[in-house]
């Protein structure tokens, strides 16, 4: 007899030969055994032949498979020795059938039923070691899953926990940079530098110049180099490090004036006034150097020249803003022009077509009356038709038109004159539009030639006056600095049909209005 493991009612059936470790305690989710339970009670001793368990222990699983591998180990040591004592057996059959002994027979029979009791139990023994062999596959085959899974598990959490980590550290670096570009805008606004609308800004052309520019303005006050000073000519209550301090917040002070005023110029120039906005930035410099002079504070020279570019870039930008609205301005003055033009055809068409049917009219009823003289009628409808077909030529022809040259002595004096073309039907209407109220004088005509390719010839002209032209702007604006005689060879040249062109403007009310002011001066003069 023997003590073995009694587990308590609801604990699974240990293996037979197993032993706990000296630390063993019971699962906790098993249930609690009764009191007063026998862990271990006496038994007879197990049968030779090893039975398989009917399920897996749920503990000491590697020392099962151990044991039932040694267990294994020693019946292939035994099946060895009945080998052995069956060939002794083969070997003492023989001797004993050689011998005729038959005395031994019953012995015989006893010891061939004692191997066979061996086999079958060897036989039984192998099997169940198989049975257990395959559970102990199975159920490992299930914790690698498990453990598989579990990996999986743990591999796609390292994942998102780096996924997370390398988030986070952007934030981090996000974080930071902002932090940084705080502290540096902190810097430049202590200096009275801001990020202000800039009139380049909306420009293609000007956006990375102007960039690019502020990049340097601002790397300037960062390095300190925008505006110079002497730590050491100053003190401060018998402190030299105290006047230092005062210096630098002063100068520090000059800078923000300096930069507040260099605002207000880019945000108030306009086109035509670069020249008093950058002197007003120099009389600010210059107020700054006065103010400073005794702690030698003076802005820097390439900070200054910096400051000025970024107010050239503004006045840049609304100069050609300028110069935009004013050709559209001016196309839209065309347009009209055009269409007036287009009018005009349409109208003078219309009433040459309307005398036309008049004359025909006049004539049909002429034919009926013998004798009578219809040379007049066919003359006039002839022209009628040349007119008519003189109308067509300037529909479809957008070059045929009239070069005009017209000057106002009163308004621009003796040396300027305009070049122009139009397609009017009647050229004269568009010089006197020209002379409206925005001049005080009406324009005097010099030159009126009709040409078949009108844009080419006034084309020619203002290539000839280019350099005399008066703005150098807007192309548009057709003056130029030349004499009505200067202009008169240049058509001769390009044109040679010139027939007609007065020289000297007549300025009726230009003259008038100075022989008025004449007699009123010397009417003063003589009261006086």
């Amino acid at each position: 007899m023997s003590l073995v493991f009694n587990p308590a009612p609801g604990w699974p059936e240990p293996p037979a030969d197993w032993v706990p470790e000296a630390d063993w305690q019971p699962d906790p989710e098993w249930p609690p055994a009764p009191e007063g339970w026998q862990l271990w009670i006496e038994q007879p001793a197990a049968a030779s032949t090893p039975q398989a368990p009917s399920t897996l222990p749920r503990w000491g699983l590697r020392k099962f498979a151990q044991s039932m591998a040694a267990e294994l180990e020693t019946l292939r040591a035994a099946n060895a020795e009945l080998t052995l004592v069956s060939t002794e057996y083969s070997t003492l059959q023989a001797t004993l059938d050689a011998a005729h002994v038959t005395d031994t027979v019953d012995a015989v029979q006893k010891l061939e039923a004692h191997a066979a009791d061996i086999r079958l139990g060897i036989a039984a023994a192998e099997a169940a070691a198989r049975q257990n062999i395959v559970a102990i596959d199975a159920e490992a085959e299930q914790h690698r899953a498990a453990l598989a899974a579990v990996e999986a598990q743990s591999a796609e959490r390292r994942t998102q926990i780096a996924l997370e980590e390398q988030a986070l550290q952007a934030e981090l670096r996000t974080l930071t940079a902002t932090v940084v570009n705080l502290r540096d805008t902190a810097v430049l606004q202590d200096a009275g530098l801001f990020d202000f609308e800039h009139a380049a800004e909306n420009s293609l052309e000007l956006k990375d110049k102007l960039d690019t520019l502020r990049a340097k303005i601002k790397a300037e006050v960062r390095s300190k180099d925008a505006i110079s000073f002497d730590p050491s000519s100053f003190t401060f209550n018998n402190s030299p490090a105290q006047g230092a301090k005062f210096v630098k917040e002063f100068a520090t002070l000059m800078l923000r004036a300096y930069n507040s005023e260099a605002e207000n110029c880019v945000k108030s120039v306009r086109a035509g006034n670069l020249t008093a906005a950058e002197a007003r930035l120099d009389r600010a410099r210059d107020t700054i150097s006065k103010l400073g002079l005794r702690m030698n504070i003076n802005v820097g020279s390439r900070y200054h020249r910096m400051r000025m570019d970024e107010l050239g870039l503004a006045a840049r930008y609304l100069v050609a803003l300028a110069a935009k609205k004013e050709a559209e301005r001016e196309e839209r003055a065309r347009l009209r022009e055009e269409e007036k033009v287009l009018r005009e055809i349409e109208a003078a068409r219309a009433k040459l077509d309307k005398e036309r049917a008049q004359y025909v009219k006049a004539l049909e009823q002429l034919l009926q009356q013998p004798g009578a003289d219809t040379t007049e009628l066919e003359q006039r409808l002839a022209q009628i038709d040349l007119d008519i077909e003189n109308v067509e030529f300037r529909r479809a022809n957008t070059r045929a038109g009239h070069v005009y040259v017209i000057s106002n002595v009163g308004a621009f004096g003796e040396r300027m004159v305009k070049i122009g073309m139009t397609r009017r039907q009647e050229p004269n209407d568009r010089v006197k539009e020209l002379g409206d109220a925005s001049v005080p004088f009406a324009f005097d005509k010099h030159a009126l030639i009709f040409s078949k390719d009108a844009v080419g010839l006034e084309a020619a002209l203002h290539r000839e006056f280019a350099h005399v032209r008066v703005n150098r702007i807007n192309q548009r604006r057709e003056f130029f600095y030349a004499t009505p005689v200067e202009v008169r060879d240049a058509l001769v040249r390009h044109d040679g049909h010139l027939l007609d062109f007065v020289e000297y403007p007549e300025a009726e009310e230009f003259r008038l209005s100075q022989a008025i002011f004449d007699q009123e001066r010397r009417i003063l003069t003589a009261v006086a």
